[in-house]
């Protein structure tokens, strides 16, 4: 199943999840998860968010800001792709925790990087 929640946050293959849990409260869990996890949920205002839940046991989140203003695909850049797998049980809720935190990691590290042409 896939579904849009707004226009932000997308989950594919939530059927995949050892747990009974809607598309809107799966992406409400990363959001709230992202935000704590950046120590201000304002810092997920313009992400889209694309969470793919894979029968093998991963889960990705693929993010991306949008440019201000505008919520076109095209017009966004993107943060490197976040997995987190699991090989002994199926996934649950809480590596939906676990990815906002890596992905959490993931987005400071890239902020805190120069631009190429500042380097």
């Amino acid at each position: 199943m896939t579904s849009n929640v707004g226009d932000t946050c997308r989950v594919d293959g939530a059927q995949f999840l050892g747990v009974s849990a809607t598309d809107a409260e799966i992406c409400e869990l990363f959001r709230t998860k992202l935000g704590e996890a950046l120590g201000d949920q304002d810092r997920t205002d313009g992400l889209s968010m694309t969470l793919t839940v894979e029968k093998s046991g991963t889960i990705n989140a693929d993010i991306a800001k949008l440019d201000e203003g505008n919520t076109n695909i095209e017009a966004k850049s993107a943060y490197p792709t976040v997995s987190v797998d699991v090989m002994d049980r199926p996934l649950n809720l809480s590596d939906v925790e676990r990815l906002a935190q890596a992905a959490a990691n993931v987005m400071v590290s890239e902020t805190a990087r120069p631009a190429a042409s500042e380097q």
